[in-house]
């Protein structure tokens, strides 16, 4: 009986040896007040994600993010038509250790935050899942998701969705156990 199960102990290292890995996936994100950011915790919370928040060089400020403000710096961001010139802080993480890339973004007049778009400007994402997600006071997910693929490399970029400012743990869940990722 001893030999059989330690025959079956060993059959049981060999094989799980070749099992396929776990999908990987990592959040990445911008956030400036605070409702991206909560809602990039509930999907690292819900899958199990790595989590990594961009930080730009040049924060905004809340008198900058003034878009009714025709003189305020999003706003003339915005009409230039062209990404500022604005770094990433620190080193974001090693996209070939994940399989799966939730990229997640307030919107700004129906465009990603500039912030996401300075990560993702030129990224390769090669044949990873790109999930997009975002939050917005009003504006729909729209075309931000091709907006971001159009400036980043490969990926297969998936629809994604669009959180209101009170998004819950529990709409987060919901979308994620009903989508088909």
């Amino acid at each position: 009986m001893k030999k059989i199960a330690a025959l079956f102990t060993v059959l049981l290292v060999c094989f799980s040896a070749f099992a396929k890995p776990k999908n990987k996936a990592v959040v990445v994100y911008f956030s400036q007040t605070g409702n991206t950011d909560s809602v990039s915790k509930f999907i690292a919370n819900e899958t199990g994600a790595d989590l990594f928040k961009v930080e730009l060089t040049h924060p905004y400020t809340t008198e900058e993010l003034n878009w009714r403000d025709e003189n305020s710096r999003i706003s003339k961001e915005l009409k230039s038509g062209t990404l500022p010139k604005n770094g990433v802080v620190k080193e974001l993480p090693n996209l070939k250790d994940y399989d799966t890339v939730y990229i997640g973004y307030p919107i700004w007049r129906g465009t990603p935050a500039f912030g996401i778009q300075t990560w993702v400007n030129g990224k390769d994402f090669g044949k990873k899942n790109i999930i997009p997600f975002c939050t917005s006071g009003s504006s729909p997910i729209g075309d931000t998701p091709k907006q971001l693929q159009a400036i980043s490399k490969n990926g297969n970029w998936l629809y994604g969705k669009r959180f209101s400012k009170t998004a819950t743990q529990k709409e987060v869940s919901d979308w994620i156990k009903n989508s088909k990722f």
